[in-house]
């Protein structure tokens, strides 16, 4: 399953249930229910007994964006905001849930590449890899989706 959620980004969207709930403002309404909704699919892959073969990966594509407000969250004292190549657009949050495998609790702070997933999981699976290069490939089926 691939679930993007575009809550966190402008304009900003809540369901009522979670509306002037947190003390963040809007964006911090926003950050409790994508927390449930991750909390949701915790649940189901337990409730199937999925949840021992399952890799659940939550991570962010850039960074921050230019503060709006309450609406933008923070740069934690980097410079700069998403779109740049500071560091603040490099360094974005990655947390892999794979039980048996990652132990709990255990932090990396090497650099690593969502792209860098798809082998991973590729290999996991036992699913060969295309004799393409990736990045050419994963281009290709952009572009073939853009028609």
């Amino acid at each position: 399953m691939y679930l993007p959620h575009s809550m966190p980004q402008l304009p900003i969207a809540i369901s009522s249930k979670f509306k002037v709930k947190s003390k963040q403002a809007l964006y911090g309404d926003v950050m409790m229910e994508m927390d449930w909704y991750v909390g949701q699919i915790l649940k189901t892959l337990k409730e199937y007994n999925l949840n021992k073969n399952t890799v659940m990966i939550f991570t962010s594509y850039n960074g921050p964006w230019i503060n709006f407000s309450k609406h933008a969250c923070s740069a934690c004292g980097f410079r700069e905001e998403k779109g740049t190549s500071f560091v603040v657009s490099l360094r974005v949050p990655c947390i892999v849930r794979w039980k048996r495998t990652i132990q709990r609790g255990q932090i990396c702070n090497k650099l690593v590449s969502s792209i860098d997933f798809f082998t991973t999981i590729a290999d996991n699976c036992k699913l060969s890899l295309p004799s393409q290069k990736l990045t050419v490939l994963i281009f290709y089926l952009y572009c073939k989706g853009k028609k």
